[in-house]
């Protein structure tokens, strides 16, 4: 199963309570911003439901992410 980055960062709370701008400051946090929007589908690109299309460094940043939206 497939999702966005969008929908992996903000697993385990509800989406549609989380801004934009939350988001932003997450990844930015997360030292992940720059590399996301570098990509062609920005927040909304794909990935694997394992991650696999990501480097170990940035499968750890969207897990860092996902606790600073979670906290």
């Amino acid at each position: 199963m497939a999702c966005s980055i969008r929908e992996n960062v903000v697993l385990g709370v509800n989406p549609a309570s989380v801004t934009g701008e939350q988001l932003h400051k997450a990844c930015s946090d997360a030292s992940l911003h720059d590399f996301i929007v570098s990509l062609p589908k920005g927040y909304s690109m794909s990935i694997r439901s394992k991650g696999v299309s990501l480097l170990v460094d940035r499968k750890q940043r969207i897990a860092i992410a996902r606790a600073l939206i979670y906290n």
